[in-house]
């Protein structure tokens, strides 16, 4: 019987030998090493792994026992989104380079790059990448890469001589970074309050690796100073500046952050950081210069025009938008669109890069209503963001009246619903469908009613349609008047569409207004006529029936009309005759 250690000091020979011999078909088969030199941060563009030189260096080392001529040829390959880029074999340089018998030869990326001078996008073979997007400055998708350059025989035709490649590295995106609050020009009541911001990257991984700088400076300090440029001086006195991994901060929650001064104005700003370098920012990461005050007294000044107006809010979502599809944007739980987020999100099918489904949109000015949308042909990016298509409130009318027919009439045909439908749609609007009256937390679409209040009086708005794409959000709306004082199954609307609207409400000042003139036959063969027609802003204003809106909801209103009866209605006093024809008398509310 054998023992033990003789079995092992046998299987250890057997060891050795075998790997001896892989060692020498290892050498057999790879002549030449290639070890390439690159580091972080890795490159965006096709063309900085080919002509770059500030970017990386390699070593070629020779096994052999004899002078090898060689050129090279490099391929960056994408380990995980099936993208190639590869030099074509017939992209050789004129003179080889010798690497000596057992020698080792450093090459620099000038002398790379050197090699790849005349490099066009003919000279390369790329897959994977669409057609649009091909051009030798264009940038990569993301996905985790290798860089491969590799020796050739200078002799041969494409005969490989080494195999050699980098380690893994990956390439990411990110929107520009959005702080949520404060929002902008918010005044900050409380000594203790919360900085928020989303670093829109949807890769939960890529995520939790980001840190922040988070810096806030006192801008009644430097009242005439250039923002941007005062957010870069490291010489400028800051409120805060810190550095952390968390996506909110709370000021002074541990009483450790400077006093605020009241009434002066503060600006934020904050920086997402990749310590790994492998995602790329929209503005180097940086996000706007955010705004806001602390204990700002109101301010009244007499003699500002009537006509200034400083109820503006943005209506477009200006930040750049990356358009690289995301791998599954059915597995993210939330999207960005616009100023909004889509949650409740349902993909009912997919078709390339476009998406069918369902989804709620939260609307805060809608008193935190949950919108329920529909979308069709809607593309996501890798960061959760919508940068194509478009969701549409849901259609819940049905019984009295169709919202689609509704608004057909006002918006297309520009003419009056019939009053059945819009006694209807007020009812509605009221109650049943009033924001103040939904279910809370239930997704619903439209009509929706919301109460205004204009000088003591109130109103109710109703909302036709809502529209949210990729860089701006609209709605339709609606006032509905009954005149019922004047004639039987009197009802008149004021509507408007394409309005902006804003997370925090209508983006800007806009008129709602009656396109057209509107008759009835009142009581006692009364003839009614309510006031409407196209025009500029100030035509509307003066001559037609309009409600004006604007940030905080109704700003102004007019209804204007006129009233022709016979003559025996109401007979002169100085003869007692009654003449011919009607008489006829305008009248006006505001």
């Amino acid at each position: 019987m054998v023992s033990p250690n003789t079995l092992l000091r046998k299987w250890s020979k057997f060891l050795v030998v075998v790997m001896l011999l892989w060692a020498q078909l290892l050498a057999a088969q790879r002549p030449m090493e290639v070890i390439i030199n690159f580091y972080p941060p890795y490159p965006r563009e096709f063309a900085a792994y080919y002509n770059n030189p500030q970017e990386y260096s390699i070593t070629v080392i020779n096994y052999t026992d004899a002078d090898q001529d060689v050129y090279f040829l490099g391929e960056l390959h994408g380990t995980s989104n099936g993208v190639s880029i590869r030099t074509l074999p017939g992209f050789r340089i004129d003179v080889p380079v010798t690497i000596p018998a057992n020698g080792v030869v450093n090459l620099t990326g000038e002398e790379i790059a050197s090699f790849y001078g005349g490099l066009t996008i003919q000279d390369l073979e790329i897959i994977g990448i669409p057609p649009d997007q091909l051009n030798i400055n264009g940038v990569l998708p993301e996905g985790e890469y290798v860089w491969c350059i590799n020796a050739y025989d200078f002799q041969s035709s494409f005969q490989p001589l080494s195999v050699g490649c980098s380690q893994p590295f990956a390439i990411h995106y990110g929107d520009q970074l959005n702080i949520i609050s404060p929002y902008e020009g918010e005044n900050i009541l409380t000594e203790t309050f919360n900085l928020l911001w989303n670093p829109t990257m949807s890769d939960p991984v890529k995520r939790d690796q980001l840190e922040y700088e988070v810096k806030m400076i006192d801008l009644t300090e430097y009242p005439d100073a250039d923002l941007d440029l005062l957010f870069l001086d490291g010489a400028a006195q800051h409120q805060l500046e810190i550095v952390t991994e968390d996506e909110n901060y709370i000021y002074n929650g541990d009483g450790s952050d400077l006093e605020l001064v009241e009434g002066h104005e503060y600006g934020l700003r904050i920086r997402a950081i990749d310590p790994f370098n492998e995602i790329v920012f929209a503005n180097n990461g940086y996000s706007e210069i955010r705004r806001f005050g602390y204990k700002i007294p109101d301010v009244v000044d007499e003699e500002v025009d009537d006509n200034t107006n400083d109820c503006y809010e943005n209506c477009h979502y200006t930040n750049n938008i990356s358009s690289n599809d995301a791998a599954n944007p059915a597995s993210l739980s939330k999207w960005q669109i616009g100023y909004f987020e889509m949650e409740d999100i349902e993909v009912n099918a997919q078709n390339g890069g476009t998406i069918q489904g369902t989804a709620s949109i939260k609307v805060p000015w809608l008193n935190d209503m949950k919108v329920a949308v529909e979308f069709n042909n809607l593309k996501v990016n890798s960061n959760g963001r919508v940068y194509a298509g478009s969701a549409k409130a849901r259609n819940d009318s049905g019984g009295e009246y169709d919202l689609g027919d509704v608004y057909n009439t006002l918006f297309v045909g520009r003419s009056e619903c019939p009053s059945a439908t819009l006694a209807a749609l007020a009812d509605d609007i009221s109650t049943i469908r009033s924001v103040f009256n939904m279910a809370a937390g239930e997704p619903a679409g439209v009509p929706l009613g919301i109460n205004q209040n204009l000088e003591g009086r109130q109103f109710v708005l109703g909302v036709l349609d809502m529209k949210f794409e990729a860089d701006r959000a609209s709605i339709a709306l609606i006032n509905i008047l009954e005149m019922t004082s004047l004639a039987e199954d009197f009802w008149i609307s004021i509507a408007g569409n394409d309005v902006c609207l804003t997370p925090g409400g209508i983006g800007g000042e806009y008129l709602l207004y009656q396109a057209f003139d509107n008759r009835k036959v009142g009581f006692g063969n009364m003839d009614v006529k309510t006031f409407g027609g196209l025009g500029d802003d100030q035509t509307i204003r003066d001559q037609y029936c309009y409600i004006e809106m604007n940030c905080e909801g109704m700003k102004s209103m007019a209804i204007r009309g006129e009233v022709s009866f016979d003559r025996n209605v109401i007979v002169p006093d100085d003869n007692g005759e009654i003449g011919s024809g009607k008489v006829k008398g305008r009248f006006e509310m505001t």
